[in-house]
């Protein structure tokens, strides 16, 4: 008995030990043989233990967000000593803009473990999770920061391609359940099947965005699609002077699904020596079918407004303060609004069923190991298709096994 409770305590501790802030998911854990949550990486990896137990929120939670453009130190070239804000001469100001990729990708992914466990069987490793997931992206064209940086400089004609701003939010439960096998001593392979109960979507499409700004008129045209599901009803007045929100009766439909659907991970792994292991997975490819609390919505506009007298140029623009008080406090930004808001639009309204695809994700690895697996030296190519941007990652590792019941690893990550 001694035993079993000393073995479930290990185990509950290597499941509490990993609260990250990964990009997208925490890459460290790739190469930690020891770490049962491992397997949401790859299913087709196996614990080292023959029992494992993952307890709500601190048996596994993750946490992260990132973009594929800027780092701190981008936006703050001049930390030391400076002030926070700098972009004193052209170079500060191209420097950032250079980062900027042709669509820009803000992304922020949430993941809690409510239960979890999994057990071996033979050559069989089945596991079964459940989790609470949330995954939202924002893209932007560069062509939004040329705007705000050199403004309309060009002396007749500006022209903004602003279609790939898009968004996409998804809330929901996962339950999956996993089957790794051991084909032979060389290679083994996984699966995990998974039902996805969606609780809130909002999405947003772009056929065309196009600002044209000329000296004196400026015409802003766009047209796309937007899909709302969440227990809440939003309603906008003819003039767009007024926003009402009403959530419905009960808290709890925030939980209650609002749409269903399905997925599948897919792994192999495969010891391709006494040194080198390879192993490749797919996951997260399904869909969820959206079905209730549903609104879509269809807009068309074009108009003409008079721009600022003499275009908007940001030649005078010495760092982000004058930025901001240039498109806020100087009037550029809200007069346009103004005029976006006034202006008649075509939007319609329907309550359709819609389908949504969840992000899959694709990790390929490669290890070598020394001194009877102790130690190795791992490479994974992490990529993921985001609203049409491809954002990959390379994570380089070294890992530490002296025994079973520890693990270390020092990583470093390529954006």
């Amino acid at each position: 008995m001694k035993t079993l409770i000393k073995s479930l305590t290990i185990l509950i501790l290597m499941n509490a030990c990993f609260t990250g802030i990964p990009a997208q998911q925490v890459n460290t854990l790739y190469f930690m043989e020891n770490v049962p949550v491992r397997y949401t990486l790859n299913p087709a990896f196996q614990p080292v233990t023959p029992y494992f137990i993952g307890l709500p929120v601190i048996g596994f939670t993750q946490f992260g967000v990132g973009n594929n453009s800027f780092t701190f130190k981008d936006l703050v070239p001049n930390y030391a000593g400076q002030s926070f804000n700098n972009l004193k001469s052209n170079a500060d100001v191209y420097h950032l803009y250079s980062q900027v990729k042709p669509t820009g990708v803000l992304h922020a992914d949430f993941q809690t473990n409510i239960l979890s466990f999994g057990f071996r069987h033979k050559q069989n490793y089945w596991s079964f999770s459940l989790s609470e997931r949330l995954n939202g992206v924002a893209t932007a064209p560069r062509d939004a920061l040329r705007f705000l940086l050199y403004g309309t400089n060009l002396a007749t004609t500006n022209s903004y391609n602003l279609s790939s701003m898009q968004t996409d939010l998804t809330a929901y439960a996962e339950a999956a359940l996993g089957l790794s096998r051991k084909i032979d001593n060389q290679l083994t392979v996984g699966a995990r099947l998974k039902l996805l109960s969606g609780h809130v979507n909002v999405s947003n499409t772009n056929s065309y965005i196009t600002l044209i700004a000329r000296n004196q008129k400026w015409t802003y045209q766009e047209l796309g699609t937007g899909n709302l599901s969440a227990p809440a009803d939003i309603q906008v007045s003819n003039d767009y002077d007024a926003v009402t929100i009403s959530s419905l009766k009960h808290n709890a439909d925030w939980l209650r699904p609002a749409g269903l659907g399905a997925g599948i991970d897919l792994g192999v792994d495969y010891q391709l020596n006494e040194h080198i292991r390879l192993s490749a997975a797919l996951a997260d490819l399904g869909f969820i079918r959206w079905t209730k609390h549903v609104q879509n919505f269809t807009y068309r506009e074009t108009f003409s407004f008079t721009g600022p007298a003499l275009g908007y140029n940001s030649s005078n623009i010495t760092n982000l303060e004058d930025l901001y008080n240039r498109m806020v406090a100087g009037g550029v930004l809200s007069d346009s609004l103004k005029s976006f808001i006034q202006n008649p639009s075509t939007v319609t309204r329907s309550r359709n069923s819609y389908t949504t695809a969840t992000t899959a994700r694709l990790n390929l690895g490669f290890e070598y190991s020394v001194l009877d697996n102790t130690w190795g030296f791992g490479l994974l190519s992490y990529s993921q298709l985001v609203k049409g941007t491809m954002i990959e990652e390379l994570t380089a590792s070294i890992n530490a096994r002296p025994n079973p019941w520890f693990n270390a690893s020092l990583s470093y990550s390529f954006f």
